[in-house]
């Protein structure tokens, strides 16, 4: 475990930030884990404090696993537009992903949950990752470095501890992976940059498969809005910068440190069911073909959460149906279910890509930290929708709609797990953020700029309050280094049961 000593030193050395975003005015915004999501869906609003400061993409790591469920239904129609124009009216006007999927329903019967999933967030064209800004005051949800630079400064500091144990190598690549607006990223170069050995080591590398998003992050990072794949080129600071779709494509010469903040939430899960003691996967279907009992085969309704009703009062298109399918054999072995279990829910595009950053660290050195909101367990029925800063059902107006589930991290430090590459955590937000030292890196903004105490406070306490809104106690964090490094700062409460407080 590095020395206290050291994490002091590099809290006190943080610079002001250029410019502090806050606005204690701005209507209070929600982060995407503050309430648990329920069978019915509800539309409850999400609410919580915060300042603006703007979600990641998801990253590299994809492993596309298919199958086809056309043997499952027998209807061959046009399900939607066939409907007579006063039936129409009961449902919500389809979005242009909506159509796509109706028809790949049509073709090849109901989809899986992470099928939806993938669809929803990475389409090409109507992906709701793959066109616009998402973030902040304007978008849907705020994340944890929106809310004040201090996020990032910690991960900074604990970047630059990482380096220190790697030995101060000559080279190291930073890695974030679905980086969102690069507020997070900008916060980590200009905290790291601040020492002599890291300013000249590091190179930055950001893996995202939005388009839209690469651009907000250039402009941020680089003041240059066009980004091409694979081709270095620096910051305005002078950091050498690279973009790539897939963590596969960053260069496996030396040590890295990847962080992934709010990525794992938004990866593709598969949803089961436990139904008169058999497990069944739970599917999506078109709403007016699930309706029909008499034309499936295979495939049984999902009553609990049957025809649901998005915001505007309308039925969804998009309905949960169950069957017995190949991944209810391939993926539930592979994961702990507690008796009385009736849902559960799984990644195996999360499990890879923890294997691929453990194998990384256990091959070439390194460190990376997990951010999300989630447990230490097999997540059940937490799939959700967020749109405009509300929950609305998951299946609603795709492509327009946020999806996310709670991220398993036990099954994240089970597979990260990989040689000399060690796991440690989770730990909560707050335990992590006050053991590297940001209370007094608080005390220190406030000293330094005693009109913006108020603000300064503000986002303090969201990033650390224990309050459902708040993202203290819902985020968590996990860490993988080498095994020789011991307790990674920050991560006493996974060992001990509790944080290490530091004296004045």
């Amino acid at each position: 475990m590095a020395t206290l000593p050291l994490i002091k030193r590099a809290v006190a050395t943080i610079p002001r930030p250029s410019c502090l975003l806050f606005s204690s005015h701005l209507s209070r915004l929600s982060h995407r884990g503050g309430l648990h999501a329920s069978a019915t869906y509800s539309t409850a609003s999400k609410s919580g404090g915060s300042s603006e400061r703007g979600k990641e993409g998801e990253g590299g790591g994809e492993r596309e696993v298919k199958i086809s469920t056309a043997g499952l239904e027998t209807v061959s129609t046009s399900y939607f537009d066939s409907l007579p124009d006063e039936h129409k009216k009961e449902f919500e006007t389809p979005t242009p992903l909506a159509e796509e999927l109706l028809d790949r329903i049509k073709v090849d019967g109901p989809i899986t949950v992470a099928d939806y999933m993938r669809a929803a967030l990475a389409h090409p064209r109507h992906g709701y990752y793959m066109k616009r800004d998402v973030f902040g005051k304007q978008g849907d949800f705020i994340t944890s470095p929106e809310v004040s630079p201090m996020f990032g400064e910690m991960i900074g500091v604990w970047g630059v501890n990482a380096y220190k144990m790697s030995g101060s190598p000559s080279r190291m690549r930073v890695v974030e992976i679905g980086a969102g607006r690069g507020t997070l990223s900008e916060d980590i170069l200009r905290t790291v940059g601040q020492f002599a050995d890291t300013s000249t080591s590091i190179s930055m590398h950001i893996v995202d498969i939005s388009p839209a998003l690469r651009s907000i992050q250039s402009k941020r990072l680089t003041g240059k809005e066009e980004v091409k794949i694979g081709e270095q080129t620096r910051t305005k600071s002078g950091v050498p910068i690279t973009w790539h779709t897939d963590f596969s494509d960053v260069p496996d010469d030396g040590p890295i440190f990847v962080v992934c903040q709010e990525l794992f939430d938004a990866m593709p899960i598969h949803q089961f069911e436990k139904v008169n003691g058999k497990w069944y996967e739970r599917l999506v279907d078109d709403s007016v073909h699930a309706a029909d009992q008499a034309l499936i085969r295979g495939v049984q309704l999902d009553e609990d959460t049957a025809f649901p009703k998005g915001l505007d009062g309308k039925k969804t298109l998009f309905n949960f149906v169950r069957a017995n399918t190949p991944f209810v054999n391939a993926l539930l072995p592979r994961i702990r279910v507690r008796p009385e279990q009736t849902f559960v829910e799984v990644s195996p595009e999360s499990w890879q890509l923890a294997g691929d950053i453990g194998k990384r660290i256990d091959k070439k050195g390194g460190a990376a930290l997990f951010i999300d909101y989630g447990r230490d367990a097999t997540p059940a029925l937490t799939l959700r929708g967020i749109r405009s800063h509300k929950h609305v059902h998951p299946l609603e107006k795709p492509g327009e709609t946020d999806v996310s589930a709670y991220v398993d991290f036990a099954a994240l430090k089970s597979f990260a797990n990989v040689g000399t590459a060690k796991a440690v955590g989770s730990v909560s937000q707050r335990d992590f953020l006050l053991e590297l030292g940001m209370n007094f890196r608080l005390d220190a903004l406030i000293a330094a700029n005693p009109s913006m105490k108020e603000e300064l406070q503000f986002g303090y306490d969201r990033l650390v309050g224990t309050d459902v809104a708040d993202f203290g106690t819902t985020f968590r964090v996990l860490s993988v280094t080498p095994a020789s490094w011991g307790t990674p700062p920050g991560f006493t409460a996974a060992v001990h049961g509790k944080a290490m407080e530091w004296g004045a």
